[in-house]
């Protein structure tokens, strides 16, 4: 698989490519047969930049040359649509909603893993769509990109489903990561002090910093989030009562709000290349 271009819905280019035995057998030669490759003066770091199509070398990870560069949620004033933008602009409204039902989740549309196009995905009234308008310049982005969302439900808990995409100018919406570390169940939001259950109304604030890829945004492109509180099949599902679903199958729809207010600022924090 490493030796493929064609990943998914994407071709990569002929650079994608890895020779992973020679990798291996390089590796081997250096380290137990005492031959010198040169491996040990190659950068520790090696990473690959969709949408640019090239192999990079850093000598750490995330790559030191990045600076973080914020995108606030909002609305825009003349319609309903829900904006990623500059952040010292103010929504036109201090919060977006959506109903989520646990018996009738968010599906993957797809079974295998890869770059795909999820753009059907935003007709669901079960999902909330970001996008910022059309780049003018290209962005190019590597490392963990971080989301801070305030949230509130009335429930007890919920999943918080936050998946990045690259909107091209067919309107195609392409994944970023595949499903996993997007993710995050609002009672385990402070691990380190085991599960709190949300005060329904109650105001939190989410993160989810695992956001990790490396992706060039090309000019006339889109940055996307969908925002969710389920994607099918992938974890288990959140029952959004409070209760275990190891203990129970009793599930309860919510209303869940994500907040985009001066003092409930939700943005993404993207790792921009200079």
């Amino acid at each position: 698989a490493t030796a493929t271009r064609q990943i998914g819905d994407l071709d990569f280019g002929e650079a994608a490519g890895i020779d992973y035995d020679a990798v291996l057998l390089r590796f081997f030669d250096q380290y137990l047969r005492d031959i010198d490759t040169g491996l040990e003066s190659d950068s520790p770091v090696r990473y690959f930049v969709m949408g640019e199509n090239a192999w990079h070398d850093s000598r750490s990870w995330p790559p030191e040359d990045t600076i973080a560069d914020a995108f606030c949620f909002g609305t825009a004033a003349e319609s309903a649509s829900r904006l990623l933008g500059e952040c010292d602009q103010p929504s036109a409204t201090p919060f977006s909603r959506f109903r989520a039902d646990p018996s009738d989740p968010v599906h993957d549309l797809y079974t295998t893993r890869g770059p795909r196009d999820y753009h059907a995905l935003r007709s669901r009234s079960d999902m909330l769509v970001f996008e910022s308008a059309e780049l003018v310049d290209n962005v190019t982005i590597a490392g963990n990109a971080v989301a801070r969302v305030f949230v509130s439900c009335d429930c007890q808990d919920f999943d918080l489903w936050v998946r990045m995409l690259d909107v091209y100018p067919d309107g195609r919406a392409m994944n970023l990561m595949s499903p996993g570390a997007d993710s995050l169940r609002a009672s385990y939001r402070d691990i380190a002090n085991g599960r709190q259950m949300l005060t329904p109304g109650t105001v939190y604030e989410l993160t989810l910093d695992g956001l990790l890829t490396a992706n060039r945004f090309a000019a006339g492109h889109r940055i996307q989030l969908q925002i969710s509180a389920s994607f099918a099949p992938h974890l288990s599902r959140s029952l959004q009562t409070g209760e275990s679903e190891m203990t129970s199958a009793v599930s309860r729809p919510a209303e869940i709000t994500i907040h985009h207010s001066a003092d409930y600022p939700s943005r993404l924090i993207l790792p921009v290349l200079q």
